[in-house]
């Protein structure tokens, strides 16, 4: 991720020049009752002269960003759990299983545990084993020994009492990454949306199944931009605000 880093800093570099602090953090959304593990660099740039204004110090731009906000981890079920009674995900839900089934994947993905007591994968916990006890079975047996398969390390299963792992575009648009914890398919749309934190009466334009779910692993989850925001907000806006008042 060399790349990135190096994108990362000219981008700092440029706003430098243009007269801004410049400082960027990782924050993660379970911190931020986002159920998910969504660790994300999040960029905060402040002009030179409301820094002065304000009389805040450029080394402490870094204080902008919110602290952890809760001591408990939001988890799937307390984002989606409602919606297994809901009809209009129930459709979205059954599509998603019907595909599953007509699926390559299918025959590997329907012996993983559904609501396990830890994060399985596939390929760790389905494929691995069976090609470890198929070829342990053969060499006892003096029959050829196959090649072990390694894939779908991808397809994970998260329980029902923890975040889910952070969810993406390729994600979203792939029959068997973001595993529902008890049912052999991916997280519906309006799953996806909620354990996004997106509004209840979010409306997403797309027709198609994917695309939908797609636009939903770009987003930055709305909570954690309400708490950066609001974080902003209460340690720099609203002192310069007070202070352009004082003047006028």
């Amino acid at each position: 991720m060399e790349y990135a880093k190096q994108h990362l800093d000219r981008m700092v570099t440029d706003f430098e020049a243009l007269g801004y602090s410049t400082t960027f953090k990782v924050l993660n959304g379970i911190h931020f009752g986002v159920p998910q593990k969504r660790q994300r660099v999040f960029i905060v740039s402040v002009r030179n002269d409301v820094l002065e204004d304000i009389g805040m110090p450029w080394m402490l731009v870094s204080s902008l960003f919110p602290e952890p906000a809760l001591d408990e981890e939001p988890t799937i079920e307390q984002a989606i759990g409602d919606l297994q009674l809901n009809n209009m995900n129930r459709i979205d839900a059954e599509e998603l299983c019907e595909r599953m089934k007509k699926s390559a994947k299918y025959k590997w993905l329907k012996r993983l545990p559904k609501n396990p007591d830890r994060v399985v994968s596939v390929g760790d916990d389905v494929v691995s084993n069976f090609y470890e006890k198929f070829i342990a079975h053969r060499k006892k047996w003096g029959k050829s020994i196959p090649e072990a398969k390694h894939s779908f390390y991808q397809s994970r299963r998260v329980p029902w009492n923890q975040a889910s792992h952070s969810l993406t575009e390729q994600g979203l648009a792939s029959l068997s990454v973001h595993l529902h914890p008890l049912e052999d398919r991916i997280f519906t749309p309006l799953e996806a949306a909620a354990i996004m934190t997106l509004p209840t009466d979010y409306v997403n334009p797309s027709e198609d199944i994917y695309e939908r779910g797609k636009r939903i692993g770009l987003m930055v989850a709305p909570l954690m931009a309400k708490y950066l925001a609001e974080s902003i907000y209460e340690n720099l806006l609203q002192k310069y605000n007070e202070k352009s008042e004082d003047f006028s």
